[in-house]
């Protein structure tokens, strides 16, 4: 089984590639290193993530995640092409996400509970012939995960059920009724 979170992120690169400006220089990860030719490129990582109990049998957790898409341009210093290019990124992304979300039978609508902007952060650096700006679109993704998973879990499934009645005297040891209770599919 693979990890959630893990498949969250992988979607979601599948998603942004070829379908934002950024073309197909989408990654999951944050360590990529970005060249200056190669701008502007999304990497898309997780933050952090909370989780909460939300059922005891089977011990499930609902967990939100902080997914993030991280906008990286660039330009010649002052003439503000890499600021609005990563806004209109930005918007690309915040598109293509939310309309998966709505969608409950989409690739990443079928295993998430809920996605909602958690924010947007800037930064920008200038060498003082090129500025670099980043953008980070912050996504609050909430899904559920059960603790144990079939392959853990050494139990089998309850099938049959066998009941004895039994209200007769210590000299009468068999029991007076018997039950066979089978579930089946």
């Amino acid at each position: 089984m693979t990890l959630l979170r893990k498949e969250i992120r992988h979607i979601t690169v599948e998603l942004l590639l070829g379908n934002t400006s950024a073309g197909n220089n989408v990654f999951a990860s944050r360590i990529i290193p970005n060249k200056l030719e190669s701008l502007p490129v999304i990497n898309v990582y997780t933050n952090n993530e909370l989780a909460d109990t939300s059922s005891e049998a089977p011990l499930s957790h609902k967990r939100t995640m902080d997914l993030v898409c991280e906008i990286i341009t660039a330009n010649a210093v002052n003439d503000g092409f890499a600021t609005d290019q990563a806004d209109e990124i930005a918007e690309e992304i915040e598109n293509i996400i939310f309309r998966q979300e709505a969608d409950k039978n989409s690739k990443l609508g079928c295993i998430v509970d809920s996605i909602t902007l958690g924010g947007v952060t800037f930064e920008y650096e200038s060498n003082g012939e090129a500025s670099v700006n980043s953008c980070r679109i912050s996504f609050n993704v909430a899904y559920n995960k059960i603790a144990v998973t079939e392959e853990a879990d050494n139990t089998t499934d309850l099938d049959r059920m066998g009941i004895d009645w039994d209200v007769g005297t210590a000299s009468d040891p068999d029991p007076e009724a018997q039950d066979l209770i089978e579930l089946g599919p």
